[in-house]
């Protein structure tokens, strides 16, 4: 299903995350994430924070982490990011 909504996307000539609701992150610079279309935390601490996106699994590592503004589908995070990596569910 989820493929067939981004084959609709690109015929309509729309961003995947506005009509297959996969998520869309935006890394400004190497201190803040902002992240929509997220489906929850699954863990957070200062070092490491883990979001559910649906499909993929986003584990963000680094130093002096810290949740700015979560809203039910959007996160703004800020601190000295390392890494950055997604999983499969």
């Amino acid at each position: 299903m989820r493929d067939i909504l981004k084959r609709v996307s690109n015929l309509l000539f729309l961003p995947p995350e506005a009509v297959a609701g996969v998520f869309r992150l935006e890394l400004i610079g190497a201190e803040e994430l902002y992240l929509e279309n997220h489906k929850g935390i699954l863990e957070y601490s200062d070092t490491e924070v883990v979001l559910h996106g649906g499909d993929r699994i986003l584990r963000i590592c680094g130093k002096h982490l810290s949740l700015c503004t979560m809203t039910d589908s959007e996160v703004l995070l800020r601190g000295e990011f390392e890494q950055i990596s997604f999983a499969a569910v």
